[in-house]
C-alpha cells in the first residue's frame, strides 16, 4: 500500500505554507513514513525566504532521520545575495522520495554586484563570488569550494562568464577510475 497526501495554502500574494506525508506499507517488508512542512515567504518584493523540515520513520532498525533547508534570495538590479543551509541526517530514508546524499550539512552562498556600463554594446557586467561548504552531520569536513567570477552580457543576448574555483573533497575510500588508473 502506498499513500501520499499534500496540502498547500497560499498566504498573501506570493507566499505559501505546505505539508506532505508519504507512507509505504509493503506486505512483506518494513513500513516507511516521511512527513514535513515547507514554506516560501516574501517579506518584501526583493527578498524570498524558503524553508522545509521533514522527518522519516521506518519500522525496525534505521530509517529514522530528518532533513531541513533554509534558503534566501535577495535581488536588486545592482546587487544580489543568495544562500542556503541544507541538512540530511545519516539515517534519513524516504521510500517514496529521493534523497541524493545523507549524513551531510551543506552551506552555500552567492553574491553579485551588477554594473551597466553602456559601452561596447554591453548590457551589464556582473562581478560575483561564491562559496560552498559540506560537512558530515557530525561536522567533519567533506567538501569545500569558493571563488570569484566575472560575467558580461551584451545587448544582443550573448554572454561570457569566467570564474576561478578553489576546492577540496575528502575521499573516504579508494576507487579505480579504470583498469589502468
Amino acid at each position: 500500500n502506498y499513500a501520499v497526501a499534500r496540502v498547500k495554502r497560499d498566504i498573501g500574494g506570493n507566499s505559501y505554507l505546505g505539508a506532505m506525508v508519504t507512507d509505504v506499507r509493503p506486505a512483506d517488508g518494513l513500513a516507511n513514513t516521511a512527513g514535513g512542512l515547507d514554506a516560501s515567504f516574501w517579506p518584501t518584493s526583493l527578498l524570498n525566504v524558503q524553508t522545509f523540515y521533514a522527518r522519516t520513520a521506518t519500522d525496525g532498525p534505521g530509517g529514522d532521520g530528518s532533513a531541513y533547508r533554509l534558503g534566501w534570495d535577495y535581488q536588486t538590479d545592482g546587487w544580489g545575495l543568495t544562500g542556503h543551509a541544507v541538512g540530511v541526517s545519516p539515517d534519513a530514508q524516504a521510500d517514496l522520495g529521493f534523497i541524493g546524499r545523507t549524513d551531510m550539512r551543506r552551506y552555500e552562498a552567492f553574491t553579485r554586484t551588477t554594473q551597466r556600463p553602456g559601452v561596447l554594446g554591453l548590457r551589464k557586467m556582473d562581478f560575483f563570488a561564491f562559496g560552498n561548504l559540506i560537512t558530515r552531520w557530525d561536522g567533519a569536513l567533506q567538501d569545500r569550494s569558493y571563488g570569484p567570477g566575472l560575467g558580461f552580457e551584451w545587448e544582443s543576448g550573448e554572454s561570457l562568464n569566467a570564474y576561478g574555483l578553489r576546492g577540496f573533497t575528502r575521499l573516504d575510500e579508494s576507487f579505480d577510475l579504470s583498469d589502468t588508473v
